[in-house]
């Protein structure tokens, strides 16, 4: 999971698998609540071979960037695999990730595991 505050410049890491030399990558959030969708889209800026790392830019409006603007909330996160920077979903060639997405209010890091659906099982 993905945790985020409103207004924060944060770094992402993720395990990908891109199929290509020249990858970029293009990001989905769909809100849980209303179904809508937006696009962002960043570079790797880590070294490193078995990891990426992305800048995420909370109220950020320009989503080449890694900006993206979001109300705080649930959102399903779909990562994509581009040859050229786009936010066209169309024009991706490997869906490389899923997964969870919540945005809280600056300050505000307390969160319930369970409303998120998250269990943990002992033994």
């Amino acid at each position: 999971m993905i945790l985020i505050q409103t207004g924060v410049e944060k770094e992402v890491y993720l395990t990908l698998t891109p199929t290509s030399i020249t990858s970029f990558f293009l990001f989905e959030f769909t809100s849980k609540i209303t179904g809508e969708s937006k696009y962002m889209t960043t570079l790797n800026v880590s070294n490193a071979d078995t990891y990426q790392k992305f800048l995420f830019k909370h109220n950020n409006a320009n989503p080449n960037n890694g900006g993206f603007i979001l109300g705080a909330g649930d959102y399903n996160y779909t990562v994509y695999e581009t040859v050229t920077a786009t936010l066209d979903v169309s024009q991706a060639i490997n869906k490389l990730s899923v997964g969870l997405m919540r945005i809280v209010e600056s300050g505000d890091l307390t969160y319930n595991l369970e409303d998120m659906g998250i269990t943990y099982y002992n033994g």
